[in-house]
């Protein structure tokens, strides 16, 4: 088998350069795989920089693949592809408050065939053959586990790598790709443990790290220097590849960019999201039928009960592959201890976006209360108590649900991660025009031909991230010739006080070093204990 994999990557590497020293006018190069073979599906000369569109890493997860692990392809394709098959994958319900224009073309388009990826790669990875090997940085999208897409708005240059590469002066490759979403990608439970497979985006994810480590280095990768990124969910992810199988399994990336790492917190997995997996069994015609029937069902039914109501998805303990929920692992020390390094960003107000016009201390009592299982009731009690909900306060219903939002879903996990890798850890607040969650997704990639106009403080962003990824820290190759100018960017510090230090605050006028007024220490300590509480309260523990 290895002997088999060798000789198909001197293939390919000999045929990918073979086709760029020959190339006619026109021609643009082809990747040969194991399984198939893909011309680039486009070149972008002033860029300098090669798309290679919609390579399959995994066969079509339908039918009796529905919730199994991802499948490698096996049988080699006859034809070329020309990577312009990309359905995206089944997005569920548009979350409330964020309406995004690209929604509808994703649910008209979207099939469950939808494990693809692309990569973006400097030419002169592919002319100068046997060079140094280049990082790689693999994106994971955002849009909370259950819609977006590597192409949901890459007319707008967002999720397009060619900027990246280009601004990186063709020193990175850039890999993008799908993972299954909503129902498709995170059903858990007990009966989903016992009859299919939890967490499926994850694995899903994972596979394409590991398409990553197979065959990067057919186009010029490293795949010993492979940074992770992603934003809210994306980032989400990110944590949770690090405390896979309690932490002893390698993420298969060295570096991370973890920006808005957005996590719930679901506990009690034989109980309540089994309960919400039995609730779908039923909108979807399946009632007592188990997995089998979901596999058997209809795409429409299946889609249709996906927006009646299905609640919060994403990744979830599942007794295997995640023993218990983020908070709770890294308290245990169960997480991978060998990343080279990482950012970790917030954006001004990740909150605000989530807290309605109607809602009031009652509604957001409720919150709480919907998000822990009943034996847990001291929790609600002790959390109703740090935001003042049973009592009036002065400060806005607004302003404590923003809190009790980012605290819950984003600052704690931040806390969390940089306390788990103190002497590694870089600590960003995104704070242009009091910025809110999802914001920096604009910085992040930035290009000036799509913005008609030169933004330098996205430059200066981007270019802290590009530094990271190519050289382990965000300040050796950071643009210094800018208008703001970059500053000096330290680790972070203050890690056992109230407020950590030495946070990058990017805002309108520019850099600055901040104490960090949102991921604050008592907080977080709350969270963390009575997620531990009601973790040992349920058994798991």
């Amino acid at each position: 088998m290895f002997t088999r994999l060798f000789y198909f990557g001197l293939v390919a590497v000999s045929t990918l350069h073979a086709a760029l020293a020959n190339e006619p006018p026109g021609e643009l190069p082809i990747l040969s795989l194991p399984y198939g073979r893909w011309r680039a599906a486009k070149y972008d000369r002033a860029a300098d920089v090669y798309t290679f569109r919609n390579i399959r890493y995994a066969v079509p997860p339908t039918g009796p693949l529905r919730w199994t692990k991802p499948v490698r392809p096996k049988i080699p394709e006859i034809d070329i592809q020309d990577g312009s098959y990309d359905p995206p994958c089944i997005p569920g319900p548009q979350p409330e408050g964020f309406e995004d224009p690209s929604y509808e073309k994703q649910r008209k388009s979207a099939s469950e065939d939808c494990l693809f990826l692309d990569i973006y790669v400097p030419g002169k990875a592919l002319r100068e053959n046997g060079s140094d090997k280049l990082p790689v940085i693999a994106w994971i999208y955002g849009g909370g586990y259950t819609i977006g897409s590597k192409d949901q708005a890459i007319e707008q240059g967002i999720y397009d790598g060619t900027r990246l590469v280009q601004h990186a002066a063709g020193n990175a490759i850039v890999v993008t790709f799908n993972y299954r979403l909503s129902v498709f990608g995170w059903l858990a439970g007990t009966t989903m443990e016992n009859e299919g497979l939890p967490n499926a985006g994850l694995h899903d994810q994972r596979a394409a790290l590991e398409w990553i480590k197979d065959y990067i280095h057919l186009v010029g990768g490293d795949r010993r220097k492979v940074s992770a990124w992603g934003e809210s969910a994306g980032g989400g992810s990110i944590l949770s590849h690090l405390i896979m199988h309690e932490g002893k399994t390698d993420p298969l990336f060295r570096r991370a960019v973890a920006l808005s790492p957005g996590l719930s917190f679901p506990v009690d997995r034989k109980g309540m999201v089994e309960d919400q997996f039995r609730d779908y069994l039923s909108k979807a015609g399946c009632t007592g039928k188990g997995v089998a029937c979901l596999r058997a069902a209809s795409i429409s039914k299946l889609i249709q009960a996906s927006h009646n109501g299905v609640g919060q998805v994403g990744p979830t303990p599942d007794g295997r592959l995640l023993k218990h929920v983020f908070s709770v692992e890294m308290a245990r020390g169960k997480y991978w201890k060998h990343l080279d390094s990482l950012v970790v960003s917030h954006v001004f107000d990740e909150g605000g976006p989530f807290i309605r016009s109607n809602d009031t201390l009652t509604s957001l009592h409720s919150l709480v209360q919907s998000l822990f299982p009943a034996y847990a009731a001291e929790a609600v009690s002790t959390l109703a108590d740090h935001y003042n909900l049973n009592k009036p306060s002065y400060e806005s219903v607004k302003t404590i649900g923003s809190k009790l939002v980012r605290d819950a879903i984003f600052a704690c996990n931040i806390r969390a991660i940089v306390q788990g890798y103190p002497q590694r850890s870089y600590l960003m607040q995104y704070s242009p025009r009091a910025a809110t969650h999802g914001a920096d997704v604009a910085a992040v990639w930035y290009s000036p031909a799509l913005y008609n106009v030169t933004i330098p403080l996205f430059a200066g962003y981007q270019s802290y991230l590009l530094s990271h990824a190519i050289t382990n820290d965000p300040n050796s190759l950071r643009d210094q010739a800018l208008t703001p100018p970059t500053i000096a960017w330290p680790r972070v510090a203050g890690t056992d006080k109230e407020k950590l230090r030495n946070v990058l605050n990017v805002g309108d006028t520019g850099y600055q070093l901040i104490a960090d007024e949102q991921v604050l220490k008592s907080s977080c300590d709350i969270w963390q204990q009575v997620l531990l509480d009601a973790t040992r309260q349920g058994g798991y523990l």
